[in-house]
């Protein structure tokens, strides 16, 4: 499009002096700027015309070999922040939709060669959840459920939330859920599971349909209710459009990780909900009679037993040297 050629004008132009022009460019600009002086230098007199006009070229940020995210986005999607209204599928799909991301795929060793950093860190993985919740004041059997699952670290710690998609089918007080769009993993752990860290799933209802009142008034007191509640989860770093409904107990890791445990390490946890909202920013506590509860299964890898999963050894020491001769 006769870019290049436009650029080399203005270049020009501003080296009213003769001593030359200073190039800035940032990130990917960088990467234009490296082909632009490419180009120029192919050029019949093109080096000539570079030594002549441009006295530097200062780079921020610049990619030169490349950045795994963008490998990484176009791979598995990038929601840049947005989990709240982006899908996993639409992530992809714009991801993928950026003509520029193959100008910051890796180069050099790094691409020939990978290499795997693994922090020293614990990981603590939830699969497979699902809430029997009758008596949590869900508006309606039409509108689907959703788990904000929170974990707490311990004292001088940050929390992290992770929340589920919604529900696939919600009838009779029971909501299931997709395993395969369901599987959390907690990255920001230790790297020895704490004694006093803890696991709290909060219940979620997303829809606006409402079985429980035909007072247009009541409607849309719950209404507003329900958007400062949103701003309120917000505000706390629990994603997910769902309104609040119920809360279990925030349960020992160390003691829920006793239970029944399947071959490939995951153990049967049950929750039971303790605390209900209701029309009100309070909440109240849980009926026992009722027996609402949330099951998952959970998994905790301490960092060795995470380099064991994924790179097949615990051995953290460097390979030993050979001595003489190769």
């Amino acid at each position: 499009d006769g870019y290049f050629d436009k650029l080399m004008g203005i270049v020009e132009s501003l080296d009213r002096r003769g001593t030359g022009v200073v190039l800035l460019a940032h990130s990917m600009g960088n990467k234009t700027v490296a082909y632009f002086l490419q180009y120029v230098s192919r050029r019949p007199g093109g080096l000539a015309w570079l030594e002549k006009h441009i006295y530097s070229w200062i780079a921020a940020g610049a990619p030169h070999l490349g950045a795994a995210q963008a490998f990484r986005a176009t791979l598995l999607g990038d929601k840049f922040g947005l989990d709240a209204f982006v899908t996993d599928s639409e992530a992809i799909v714009f991801a993928r939709s950026l003509s520029a991301s193959p100008w910051l795929f890796p180069l050099g060793a790094q691409a020939e060669r990978p290499f795997l950093m693994l922090r020293r860190g614990g990981l603590l993985e939830v699969r497979n959840p699902s809430a029997h919740v009758p008596h949590c004041n869900l508006s309606s059997s039409r509108n689907s459920v959703m788990l904000s699952v929170e974990v707490w670290w311990g004292e001088g710690a940050d929390s992290e939330c992770l929340t589920s998609k919604s529900s696939t089918d919600f009838a009779g007080g029971v909501a299931h859920f997709d395993p395969e769009n369901n599987f959390f993993r907690f990255g920001g752990g230790p790297p020895e599971l704490p004694k006093n860290a803890t696991i709290t799933v909060i219940v979620k209802e997303k829809g606006i349909k409402d079985d429980s009142s035909t007072n247009p008034i009541e409607r849309l007191g719950k209404g507003i209710v329900a958007g400062i509640q949103l701003l309120d989860e917000a505000a706390h770093g629990r994603k997910g459009m769902g309104v609040p409904k119920a809360n279990t107990d925030s349960v020992v890791l160390s003691q829920a990780l006793q239970g029944r445990r399947h071959a490939d390490g995951f153990v049967d946890v049950r929750l039971p909900i303790t605390s209900v909202r209701g029309f009100s920013f309070r909440s109240r506590q849980q009926d026992a009679a009722s027996h609402d509860y949330v099951t998952l299964q959970v998994r905790w890898l301490d960092y060795r037993a995470l380099r064991q999963e994924w790179l097949g050894s615990k051995d953290f020491s460097p390979p030993a040297r050979r001595r003489g001769g190769a």
